[in-house]
């Protein structure tokens, strides 16, 4: 078992200029990511790279990302499960929101909005067969208590 880090993804809040679907993330995601070999991904959360690694964690880390239900263009089939993973090779944070190290590695749809925390993708978005939440452990072992366990993230247990 290695950890994880497992991450809600859903409709954008309506606070972003330019709200974009789960699937056009995604889509725009891996257009870069084929493009430029890496892609960073913004969260609003603060997320310290130091503190996964003192719990264990070793860069690069897999990232998979549940679909909250409410999701459009997402088929329906993956919307409520943890449907989609990605390799993660390291994490910026910063206190508060703002440009990444390297902005060239942000795509261009996304350069207008900043983020507190960058994951640096890089490995293609790829749908995984879907995992309901209840089959995932948190890194601690403990259960995940349905979606509301996965506000932003929360370190898992992932199985190969």
């Amino acid at each position: 078992m290695q950890m994880a880090i497992l991450l809600s993804v859903g409709p954008d809040s309506k606070k972003i200029d330019k709200p974009f679907s789960v699937a056009e993330k995604f889509q725009i995601a891996n257009d870069w990511i084929t493009d430029k070999g890496e892609a960073l991904w913004g969260v609003r959360f603060p997320l310290n790279k130091n503190s996964i690694i003192r719990k264990g964690g070793v860069f690069p880390i897999k990232g998979m990302f549940y679909v909250k239900k409410n999701s459009y263009f997402i088929p329906k089939t993956r919307r409520g499960f943890i449907s989609y993973e990605v390799i993660i090779q390291d994490v910026e944070s910063y206190k508060k929101p703002q440009t990444p190290s390297d902005p060239n590695l942000r795509p261009i749809q996304w350069r207008e909005n900043f983020f507190r925390t960058y994951l640096r993708l890089s490995s293609k978005i790829e749908p995984i067969i879907p995992i309901q939440i209840s089959e995932i452990r948190k890194w601690d072992g403990m259960i995940l208590k349905g979606t509301s366990s996965v506000q932003g993230y929360v370190l898992v247990r992932s199985y190969e």
